[in-house]
């Protein structure tokens, strides 16, 4: 039987969705849900689309469970296909994901939190009863308007701002989908694959210059080229990446030759907004990369404000230009310290050419950044060369955001917190879209912001979506928070996304031996957790999770061991510790990683793991002595983690 209204929502918000069921039927209103309403023995899937197409309103819980539930993305597709009216009700403080975003882009929503819910689904219950009163109302805008104008409705809300500074893409409110673009990776068609790094380049120049347009969304790299090589429909990719246009072409070099296509494409029809071939020579590359993006601009009735390559820290040397493109693919692909090595060597070999060559410092620096994660034996060459790039890169592009992140990242690995946070706000101001949110994002968690760097995390995956790395700081913010069941669900959304994979096997072994997992459970994790900074041990303990005296005391010998004296192998050995109940050699392995050798991933400091020792003196020392309290203190903002206790002390919490 119809009803007036259907209630989609998470399994975690069930008792939320009961709560408003019950309050709906008070009033007199028919509702259907989910299971409640399902027939014994009927096809669950098809009765529920029975019942959404046939109900009049869908009332839309939003949560951070629903914005990653596949069931309620589903559904939301199954309304805008049938045309039924949509009232999204936010029960937390998030935004609609990217998937909900593509059917949502041009609605508001209503706001029915903080708790108690009673006085929210009171008003929003007369609302409703009022707009069902309108015979033939079956537009969403309609349902939305009428909410706005109803005596008592609750108001549309407003996007929160984080206490950090906002990104660009937060800055700018959610555009509809005619204003965000997909650049998908222009085809090689010369003779010689190995040119696949031309062509790639090609299409991260477009992405990078097309991000400087006001108002438009861009979606990052990594989601773009996920498609790469791949004849996928464009409605499909549309519907992936939460756009309405697409930006494709290829990309033919023979010797100093170019010709490279380039066409504008509506995803809801395939209509070419925009199409144009050049045939220019090799030298013209970079002409051809800003005649493309005005192009585009126009097709979208905006304007470019970027300016040339040179301008924004780049080159007219064609040859240090190819060879920064080599250098970047090289790093993109793996972080091997073979790779790492070479990419370091290209970088040098274009700033021999070009010394002017802004990104290729930043480049090299940021090389050095994974070498002294990948290479610990050589972390201290890496953080000298890489301290002479970023000057190097300052003094020439001072506005480029990625120098900026850079400069976060060193000052991070340094200590120095309020540098940190001068670069990290700097960054966010210069970088178009989503670009530095995941870069700051890992800085605001190192001085226990976490909540902040959950909202800037969560922003970087709604820009690049299919992004493994987005993927992995979102998850490790959604560990550090204890939201464990989110972060599950986002390490289960991730298995096939691009990107390592060593960081999200980590932290889901941590997530579940934390809950008391089986040690089936456990050694099925550690099978798939395959680090490249290799350590013999944790080859052991896979044998040893029921033998904890056993384990502590192969742990212990590891950290004496010379093989294990470096930052990355120490830090791990302080997490195997606390794992299996050893807070003594916890401790002292995370004093030798964070303050006798430096390590720059102090974010993890507050891993759940270590809660328990939190209110230990010597880790109230080491927060001491990584500079985290005098930065509290000068800041006055001490996070979700700390609070001060007078004038001189503090707890941890």
């Amino acid at each position: 039987m119809p009803r007036d209204v259907f209630i989609s929502y998470s399994q975690s918000d069930r008792e939320c969705a009961l709560e408003l069921t019950a309050r709906l039927e008070a009033d007199g209103l028919s509702v259907w849900i989910a299971p409640r309403d399902v027939s014994p023995a009927a096809d669950w899937a098809s009765e529920i689309l029975e019942a959404l197409s046939a109900a009049r309103v869908m009332v839309l819980l939003l949560s951070a469970s629903s914005n990653i539930s596949p069931q309620v993305r589903r559904e939301v597709e199954r309304a805008v296909h049938k045309q039924r009216p949509i009232l999204p009700v936010r029960i937390e403080e998030v935004l609609p994901a990217a998937s909900l975003e593509y059917f949502l882009s041009t609605q508001q929503w209503l706001d029915a939190f903080p708790p108690p819910r009673e006085p929210h689904f009171a008003r929003l219950c007369s609302h409703l009863k009022s707009l069902l009163s309108l015979e033939g109302t079956t537009a969403t805008a309609a349902v939305i308007a009428a909410a706005s104008a109803s005596p008592g409705a609750p108001r549309p809300a407003s996007v929160p701002r984080p206490a950090t500074e906002p990104s660009a893409r937060q800055r700018a409110g959610t555009p509809s989908l005619e204003r965000s673009i997909a650049v998908l990776p222009f085809a090689n068609l010369s003779s010689d694959p190995e040119q696949e790094y031309f062509s790639d380049g090609l299409t991260e120049e477009l992405i990078n210059q097309l991000a400087h347009i006001k108002g438009l969304r861009v979606v990052a790299r990594t989601s773009c080229f996920v498609f790469k090589g791949r004849r996928e429909d464009l409605r499909l990719v549309g519907e992936k990446l939460a756009v309405g246009r697409v930006l494709e072409g290829s990309v033919r070099k023979a010797g100093k030759r170019l010709r490279i296509t380039a066409q504008l494409i509506d995803c809801a029809d395939g209509y070419h907004l925009w199409s144009e071939t050049f045939d220019r020579e090799l030298e013209d590359v970079f002409a051809i990369q800003d005649d493309i993006a005005r192009a585009v601009a126009g097709a979208l009735g905006s304007v470019l404000t970027t300016g040339s390559p040179a301008t924004a820290g780049g080159t007219q040397n064609v040859e240090a230009y190819e060879l920064s493109l080599r250098a970047a693919a090289l790093m993109r692909g793996q972080t091997t310290p073979a790779a790492i090595e070479r990419s370091a060597a290209l970088y040098r070999e274009a700033l021999a050419l070009d010394p002017r060559f802004a990104l290729a410092w930043a480049g090299l620096a940021q090389a050095m950044v994974w070498a002294m994660l990948y290479v610990p034996e050589t972390a201290r060459q890496a953080q000298a060369q890489m301290d002479q790039a970023i000057e190097h890169a300052i003094a020439l592009a001072p506005d480029l955001w990625a120098n900026q992140v850079v400069i976060c990242q060193r000052e991070t690995y340094r200590h120095h917190w309020q540098a940190a946070d001068a670069a990290a706000r700097r960054a966010l101001a210069l970088a178009p879209g989503s670009d530095a949110d995941g870069f700051i994002g890992r800085y605001l968690l190192s001085v226990g912001r976490a909540t902040e760097a959950l909202t800037l995390c969560r922003a970087a995956r709604a820009t690049d979506p299919l992004s493994g790395s987005a993927s992995i700081a979102l998850q490790i913010a959604l560990t550090i928070l204890g939201h464990d069941e989110e972060a599950d669900a986002e390490y289960r959304r991730s298995e096939d996304l691009v990107g390592q994979r060593h960081v999200a096997e980590h932290t889901a072994l941590l997530r579940a031996w934390s809950r008391g997992a089986p040690p089936a459970t456990l050694r099925e994790h550690l099978r798939r957790y395959q680090d490249p900074v290799q350590m013999p041990v944790e080859a052991e303990l896979p044998g040893l999770i029921e033998q904890p005296e056993k384990a502590r005391q192969r742990l212990r010998r590891a950290f004496d061991d010379p093989a294990y004296q470096d930052s990355t192998r120490q830090f791990r050995l302080a997490v195997w510790a606390a794992l299996f109940g050893d807070v003594d050699l916890a401790l002292a392995a995370l004093r030798r990683a964070y303050i006798d050798l430096q390590s720059w991933t102090s974010m993890l400091i507050w891993l759940p793991i270590y809660r328990p020792m939190r209110a230990d003196p010597r880790f109230k020392q080491l927060l001491r002595d990584l500079g985290l309290v005098d930065y509290w203190r000068a800041s006055g903002n001490w996070g979700e983690f700390a609070r001060p206790v007078g004038a001189e002390d503090f707890e941890v919490i």
